[in-house]
């Protein structure tokens, strides 16, 4: 039987439509919100103040789930892996998004070509600390302590690449003194050594270890943004120190879906969590775990990103940062 070229016609218009409609009717079922972290930190907490209003201004429920392992990378690639239909969402931070490629190019995926952005979120700050017996009570004063004794000191991150690495490489060239990496399996051990005496210093999210900074169980040099966090004001950026200024680097967040995900899914998506992102009570409960809410668009999370790759490439090739 040969095809009627009306039938035809209507059949290709079907084709060309369908996704379209499919947008339109979007969403009709739970949407999966991967946080490529274990359940309890920055990523997590960030994930779990947003998804209910989320959930309520997109029309559906937001499951989080919760993807953990090789800094981020597992649960990225489980995102990129996913249909691209708006139902698969990713949190994503500097370090799965940009650090972990830059540092190991053999890891699968390209973020900026297989991901797609949605939304710049927030940024939080880290901050650099020490143990209170240090005989240096500014970053100045640590500065010169380093000087004295090139490679004595040793300073402990959640890992190789992170951001906390990096804060740390830069604070090194910066401040043109030697201090040893030592790269712990997350946080919590780096800053329990800290504290214990068994490490000088460890870079950190702000966040972490506020309670035992105010507790004057550690020392805190400085957080790692340019401006000071409104959790902690009394804590002074790193870039107050002359020879840091112009430091900043700081965690951030943004919203990504699979690479091919609709037009129309992904400007839905983006125009609801800008509603959500600005909705006062949300702002306030970010804020209340040292997190600045700060939202920008798809456009401006995909330049910020271009940004961020040139910079964060010179600090691993200065600092010969390699995969573990």
């Amino acid at each position: 039987m040969a095809h009627h070229p009306i039938v035809s016609a209507l059949f290709a218009l079907l084709l060309m439509t369908g996704p379209l409609v499919h947008a339109q009717n979007y969403p009709t079922r739970p949407v999966t919100l991967v946080v490529p972290f274990p359940a309890g930190g920055s990523s997590d907490i960030i994930a779990r103040t947003i998804s209910p209003r989320f959930g309520e201004r997109l029309g559906a429920a937001i499951v989080i789930e919760n993807v953990g392992g090789a800094g981020g990378v597992v649960g990225t690639s489980r995102a990129v892996r996913a249909a691209p239909d708006g139902y698969t969402l990713l949190l994503g931070s500097g370090s799965e998004i940009l650090n972990s490629k830059i540092i190991n190019p053999k890891i699968a995926y390209d973020a900026t070509v297989d991901l797609a952005p949605i939304a710049f979120l927030c940024t939080g700050p880290m901050v650099l600390i020490g143990h209170p017996s240090l005989p240096a009570a500014t970053a100045a004063d640590l500065l010169r302590l380093a000087r004295s004794r090139p490679g004595a000191l040793n300073f402990a991150t959640g890992g190789n690449g992170t951001p906390m690495h990096i804060a740390g490489e830069l604070f090194k060239m910066q401040g043109g003194v030697s201090i040893q990496h030592v790269p712990y399996k997350g946080a919590p051990p780096a800053i329990a050594d800290v504290m214990g005496g068994q490490m000088h210093l460890a870079v950190v999210s702000l966040v972490a270890v506020l309670p035992q900074i105010k507790a004057g169980k550690l020392r805190a040099y400085g957080v790692t943004t340019a401006a000071a966090s409104s959790t902690a004001p009394d804590i002074a950026p790193l870039a107050k120190t002359r020879e840091l200024a112009g430091f900043d680097v700081g965690v951030w967040w943004g919203l990504f879906a699979p690479a091919k995900t609709p037009r129309a899914i992904l400007d839905k998506i983006e125009r609801d969590i800008t509603v959500v992102m600005g909705v006062e009570d949300t702002r306030t409960r970010l804020e209340q775990q040292s997190i600045t809410p700060d939202v920008r668009s798809a456009a401006e999370l995909a330049k910020f990103i271009q940004a961020e790759a040139v910079r964060i490439r010179k600090v691993v090739e200065a600092a010969g940062i390699k995969a573990e």
